[in-house]
């Protein structure tokens, strides 16, 4: 009830009242307003307190979410830094319970160099990751002495170096990714090259390889050259015989380079030029007669000139690759021309990669049809695709039936070509309807029919029913995506 009313409801009532009860009846109605009063302005204060409340819960809300952002994100470090100090814990009761068994090994170090060497480095892996920098490159100074002790002892036939160098060098990219001081990055570095500058002994290419890479990685790209170029240098002068580490290595050194990611200046093409001259060089002098050895460095560097616009070399170098395959009687070395291929469909020059993968068909089909390529198909399909982005389907197609007949029938090969066939000349198709062509378009379309055929006979005669039904589920998706009608029943 509001003040107003309840004073001109008490005003009403007391003149009603009697003279003679007035004074009896007015005094304890007129008492009743000041704790009326009173109730009015505690119910105004409540009501303001409650306001104030409302208002400052809602700023809170606001903040909240801040607010419980920083404390989930302190929690969550606060529980990695708990990982890793657990794990820190784990690896050093680790290191503790095999104390004694690599005691052992350490004893050993001279009847056994190569376990030594994987042993220590896997122990200085482990140092690094407790932070122990110290004892890891202790261990590391260790290992590589018995490395170039092995190297020694081994030079004549070398053992599967992967398993002995790979934790060693490993063991170096980590400690150079926690030293700051480049000259101690430089002797480490210089450390393990020494142990492999033995006449027979190589470095290992591809931890060099991965040390490079984290140099250009960290925005020094110039120390990765400059080690791939001694890696390169050091197995040319202690064994040029080494023809697939000598690739290994020069393949390396042009990718370091980032020949095919930016352009490079003359001085980064000459030094991959001549790394490649001196690898041809080297196998033409220790391998003369192999033609299986001589032709990778060959093919290297005819595609070298092709992707660097020497183009008179390149074809040069091609032409020779192809005779020296051609020539090849029992093993058939074909399938390593695809780095030519690859470097003209690279510099899009389709009408020589066309001429080029056709006499490589025609060689195969005539002397090894058995034989299945590993890296070649692959050429043919990025042709393919240039033709059809050409709308050029009909060179497309008669490349790919060269390819096929090239393979033996009935085998994963000839299954593949007549896959891009079928897939090919339904696409074609649908292009053609849309163009009004229906006839061409039929034509087509029962073309990629009958490969399909082919396909299906081929997987039922092997009873793979998987591969059988995913390639019919790929087909008839196709068509409908195409527009095209199913005509087969099965």
């Amino acid at each position: 009830m509001s003040f107003a009313l309840l004073l001109s409801w008490q005003n009403h009532r007391i003149s009603l009242i009697s003279k003679t009860d007035q004074p009896k009846l007015a005094e304890p109605l007129l008492l009743t307003l000041p704790a009326a009063l009173a109730q009015q302005s505690q119910e105004s204060q409540q009501q303001s307190q409650e306001a104030k409340q409302q208002n400052q819960e809602a700023q809170q809300s606001k903040t909240n979410p801040q607010q419980n952002y920083y404390e989930i994100k302190l929690l969550q470090r606060a529980h990695q830094k708990k990982l890793e100090e657990e794990n820190v814990a784990r690896i050093k009761e680790l290191l503790k319970l095999d104390s004694k068994s690599f005691l052992e090994t350490w004893r050993r170090r001279n009847l056994d160099p190569a376990t030594f060497t994987k042993e220590a480095a896997n122990r200085g892996n482990l140092y690094l990751s407790c932070g122990d920098t110290y004892s890891a490159y202790g261990l590391y100074k260790e290992a590589v002495r018995s490395l170039k002790q092995f190297q020694s002892t081994d030079s004549a036939g070398r053992a599967d170096s992967q398993n002995i160098e790979d934790p060693l060098w490993q063991l170096l990219l980590n400690y150079l990714k926690t030293t700051v001081s480049e000259s101690a990055e430089r002797e480490a570095i210089h450390r393990i090259l020494k142990a492999s500058d033995i006449p027979g002994a190589v470095p290992y290419v591809s931890g060099a390889s991965n040390v490079a890479e984290y140099f250009i990685v960290s925005g020094r790209r110039q120390n990765g050259i400059d080690l791939l170029d001694c890696v390169l240098a050091m197995i040319l002068k202690n064994k040029p015989a080494d023809n697939e580490n000598l690739c290994a290595a020069s393949y390396e050194f042009e990718r370091i380079n980032s020949l095919n990611r930016m352009p490079a200046a003359a001085k980064r093409i000459k030094e991959v030029e001549q790394a490649w001259i001196k690898v041809l060089d080297a196998a033409k002098k220790h391998h003369a007669e192999d033609r299986a050895i001589l032709i990778e460095p060959m093919a290297h560097l005819s595609g070298f000139y092709i992707r660097y616009d020497d183009r008179s070399k390149g074809d040069k170098l091609a032409e020779q690759a192809l005779k020296l395959a051609a020539a090849e009687e029992g093993n058939c070395i074909l399938d390593r021309l695809y780095l030519i291929s690859e470097a003209y469909l690279e510099r899009n020059e389709i009408e020589k990669a066309d001429e080029f993968l056709r006499a490589i068909a025609k060689i195969k089909c005539n002397k090894f049809k058995r034989t299945e390529f590993c890296y070649l198909p692959n050429s043919y399909r990025q042709l393919k695709t240039k033709y059809e982005e050409r709308g050029q389907w009909s060179k497309a197609e008669a490349l790919l039936e060269l390819f096929r007949q090239a393979q033996e029938p009935g085998t994963y090969a000839e299954l593949c070509v007549l896959q891009d066939l079928m897939l090919g000349e339904m696409e074609e198709a649908a292009s053609l309807h849309k163009q009004g062509k229906n006839e061409e378009a039929d034509r087509l379309l029962n073309k990629s029919d009958q490969a399909y055929i082919k396909v299906r006979q081929c997987y039922l005669g092997n009873n793979d029913k998987s591969l059988l039904e995913s390639v019919s589920q790929n087909r008839q998706e196709r068509l409908r995506s195409l527009g095209l009608e199913n005509n087969l029943e099965f």
